[in-house]
């Protein structure tokens, strides 16, 4: 079950990371061109914006796909006979 869950949590943390970044990319990429051309006048406040949600964004995400990859490869308890400790 643990691996299942891994595998689920590091597939969803993986598109959301992607999808978080690129989205995130875009946005910054059409400010930074905004704030070139008007020589620094606009969009200075949409770069940090867009560069603080988006990161914040990202990381989460990535922190989603880490924990499922712990949870995949976490390494496997050992057996224990529940009457071992009796005879």
């Amino acid at each position: 079950m643990k691996n299942f869950l891994g595998l689920i949590l590091m597939a969803l943390g993986a598109m959301a990371t992607l999808y978080c970044g690129l989205v995130s990319l875009g946005f910054i990429g059409i400010s930074l061109i905004g704030f070139i051309g008007t020589l620094g006048r606009e969009g200075g406040r949409d770069l940090i914006l867009y560069g603080g949600f988006g990161g914040l964004a990202t990381l989460l995400s990535l922190g989603v796909y880490l924990l499922g990859k712990a949870l995949r490869n976490a390494p496997p308890r050992p057996r224990q006979n529940p009457y071992s400790r009796y005879f």
